[in-house]
């Protein structure tokens, strides 16, 4: 009888308690005063509704096994509130999370924090994530502090969009899924972000870490208002970058610069793609890299300039359009650079260094005054109406020809070597 009595009890204990439900309006999460039936809930078994018209105030550590919340839940500095099962965020309405005007506590969600339905959801609290993130709907913001644990998981459904902004990450986060994580504002993030689904970047990327397009990402870059900047921060794309826009957004230019000691590392595919102008650009102080281990490619119409410096240790694909290089432009031995016939590839008031190879029916062309330091072979067409000059030397591959035809311009060699074994007319 009493081994029963023991085990009714302890079975009894484990069972969830009825959820508590907040009366209505502003007060403190502690005082039982403002929850139906009067009994705060702060333990793992007890589950917390917070309805419209609601602000809670947490104060000091709270654990819950649930929560749904449909308002606000305010976290003083220092304090913190754990989510060890399902917490339900905002569905059709909005819902918000944040501190303080005397700083900010801690959510920490051991469970799954889930954003359901068409609303909106800002946490710009502090967030840690040691469980699971899902975004199946709606728009969700966080703009505190997100750390990710190592194992955690960030989801976004198709048709949702979760955004990482004016905030700050750290740890290990990792995203999946068919829906959008932007970037936006300016996120700085101090640990490894992996964009392992769909994403967008329309902002400001700072900070100590590293951000990576994981071998299953995309990442576009197509805001007509904003230019994408990674300001002394160092970005891997071992997946998919797009930059440039089509629709209504084809007659703006989408632009990436290169900021403050900032490296570009492309292992993957990097296109410059659509209707409209792209650019990718270098400002500040320190040395920027753009560094391409994969394929870049130049597809449409339209035009794009680089002037950030360009390692190419991987394959230039100029397949559609203008291309202009006029930064320092290094070739690595055994990179490639093909122009495909009816585009066109310059060399213009930039750099040449190592060793360069041009090949394809398309026209590469040297323009304005451009400085030769490496190797720089036409192995498929040519056009020169600028100044060559630097200590390299220029060669029309066996292979290659070179046309001096411009009305306007000169040819002009200016104490440079350049060595004919194809044609030139």
């Amino acid at each position: 009888m009493l081994l029963r009595s023991v085990f009714l009890l302890t079975s009894l204990s484990l069972l969830p308690a009825q959820a508590a439900t907040w009366i209505g309006g502003e007060g403190n999460w502690e005082d039982a005063g403002k929850w139906a039936p009067s009994d705060v809930p702060d333990s793992s078994v007890e589950a917390a509704d917070i309805g419209s018209g609601s602000t809670a105030i947490v104060s000091t550590s709270i654990t819950v096994g649930s929560v749904t919340l449909l308002d606000t839940i305010v976290l003083n500095a220092g304090a913190t509130l754990v989510n060890e099962g399902l917490f339900n965020a905002g569905g059709n309405s909005s819902a918000q999370i944040r501190g303080s005007a005397m700083g900010t506590g801690v959510l920490v969600n051991e469970g799954i924090f889930r954003k359901a339905g068409a609303g909106w959801v800002g946490v710009s609290a502090a967030f840690t994530n040691a469980g699971r993130v899902e975004v199946s709907g709606g728009n969700t913001d966080f703009s505190g502090i997100f750390t990710g644990e190592t194992g955690s998981e960030f989801d976004v459904a198709s048709g949702a969009v979760a955004t990482f902004q004016y905030g700050e990450v750290r740890g290990t986060v990792v995203t999946t899924g068919a829906g959008v994580v932007r970037i936006a504002g300016t996120t700085t993030n101090q640990g490894s972000l992996t964009f392992n689904g769909a994403s967008n970047w329309a902002g400001t990327l700072t900070g100590s870490g590293t951000t990576y397009v994981g071998s299953a990402g995309t990442m576009s870059i197509s805001d007509q208002f904003s230019t994408a900047n990674l300001s002394g921060h160092t970005l891997v794309n071992d997946g998919v970058v797009n930059i440039g826009a089509t629709g209504p957004n084809q007659f703006y230019t989408s632009r990436l610069d290169l900021g403050n000691g900032a490296t570009l590392v492309n292992k993957g595919q990097f296109n410059l793609v659509g209707s409209s102008s792209s650019q990718i650009s270098a400002s500040g102080l320190g040395s920027n890299v753009f560094r391409n281990e994969g394929t870049f490619s130049k597809a449409g119409t339209s035009w794009a300039g680089i002037s950030a410096a360009f390692t190419n240790a991987g394959r230039v694909e100029v397949s559609g359009g203008y291309t202009d290089f006029n930064g320092i432009y290094t070739g690595e031995v055994g990179s490639e650079f093909d122009v495909a016939s009816g585009a066109v590839a310059s060399f213009q008031y930039g750099e040449v260094r190592g060793t360069v190879v041009t090949t394809g029916a398309g026209v590469v062309r040297i323009a304005g005054t451009t400085t030769n330091q490496g190797s720089l072979t036409f192995n498929g067409a040519g056009n020169w109406a600028g100044t060559l000059t630097g200590s390299g030397t220029t060669y029309v591959g066996s292979a290659g020809t070179m046309s001096i035809n411009d009305q306007f311009s000169t040819a002009n060699l200016s104490g440079h070597t350049l060595v004919n074994d194809g044609v030139v007319n």
